[in-house]
Order: structure tokens, then sequence, then C-alpha cells
């Protein structure tokens, strides 16, 4: 997954908030699911993920948590043991982040008083197996 940054956006302005070290815990979660349980709907899969843990808990409920999550940006922890933490994306126009599709990530709140204007574009690489020489150079 690609952040592009369109216009400046600065802490606190609602750039997008991601769980940093997610990505290993959605792989080890998936690694501890059965054949028939990852072939299940996607909203179910992602229900039984946020209760895989009660930070993930935390993170993921509803209602006004913003408490939470500035301790969980301050703080952060081990899920599973995995070090995990909260950060917010900042930065100027022009500006990329390229991340793991399988971290976790949300709009952030914008406390600012300047709009927030960026940009989310999935990356996908194909892979096929038989042509790896592809990708060698």
């Amino acid at each position: 997954t690609c952040f592009f940054f369109i216009n400046h956006v600065e802490p606190h302005g609602g750039g997008t908030m991601l769980c940093e070290g997610s990505h290993r815990v959605v792989e080890k979660y998936f690694s501890e699911l059965s054949p028939d349980q990852i072939a299940a709907k996607l909203k179910s899969v992602r229900t039984r993920f946020y209760r895989y843990d009660p930070w993930i808990q935390s993170l993921t409920a509803r209602g006004d948590t913003r408490p939470d999550r500035i301790r969980m940006m301050e703080e952060g922890t081990h899920v599973h043991g995995y070090p995990c933490r909260l950060i917010e994306l900042a930065g100027e126009p022009g500006e990329a982040y390229i991340t793991s599709g399988s971290l976790l990530h949300a709009t952030g709140h914008n406390a600012s008083d300047q709009p927030r204007f960026m940009r989310t574009v999935d990356i996908r690489v194909p892979h096929d197996e038989d042509s790896e020489e592809d990708y060698d150079e």
C-alpha cells in the first residue's frame, strides 16, 4: 500500500494511522487458521482478528478512544511476541510511504484547521513462481 501526500499534513493533522509491526501479527494470525477459516468471508476473518489480542481489540474499538490511541502511540506494546505501536503519517506534498498491505491502518483524527489530502493506492506485484527470473536483475 502506498500513501501519498497531496498537501502538507502536520502531526495531528489527520494523517493515516499505521500500526507499526502489525503485519507480523497478521501473518502469525493467518498461519494459525485452517484452510476453511481462511476461505471464510473477509468480514468474518477480520472480526476474529480484531479479537485476537486485547491490544488490537482496544485499537479497533468503536467510540471515542483517542486517549487510548494517544497512549498506544507513546507506549506501544508486544502483541503475540511482536512489538507494535501506533504511528501517524505526516509529510509534504509529493512524499509517500510504501508499506505492507497487511499493515493495520485507518484514517487519523484531524485536530488542525487545515484539510488533509492524501491518496492511498494498493500496489500488487504479480507473483508467478515459474517466472521469478523476471524479477532478478
